[in-house]
């Protein structure tokens, strides 16, 4: 089983005049560029956002990443696998305990899918 991470919950949009980064996730994209050895890709995506304030609409496609500046082809390429778009991945989510689990579980499989 692999898991993916959605860059939709990166950056939390409920509040458009309050744009704030996911706590339980923000720091798994992080760690997953730093496996791949790339830019951190979450400051981009936050910096993206907030652009487009006040017509926010959450990634329709992974590929969307491809239209952040700082975020490279090559990178997009490697990271696009571990990825998806999806806004609720798992209604554990629900509280910051069930969140920290899930940030759990994303960093282990990660771990795994990487030294494969």
């Amino acid at each position: 089983m692999q898991a993916t991470l959605s860059i939709n919950n990166i950056v939390n949009t409920n509040n458009p005049d309050n744009i704030t980064f996911d706590n339980a996730f923000y720091p798994c994209l992080n760690r997953l560029n730093a496996q791949l050895e790339q830019v951190r890709m979450s400051d981009l995506i936050f910096t993206h956002i907030t652009e487009l304030l006040p017509n926010v609409q959450p990634f329709e496609h992974i590929s969307g990443l491809k239209n952040i500046n700082g975020v490279e082809r090559q990178d997009y390429y490697k990271v696009k696998a571990y990825l998806n778009t999806l806004t609720h991945v798992l209604k554990l989510a629900a509280t910051l305990l069930e969140k920290r689990f899930y940030l759990v579980y994303i960093l282990i499989q990660l771990n795994i899918q990487l030294k494969r």
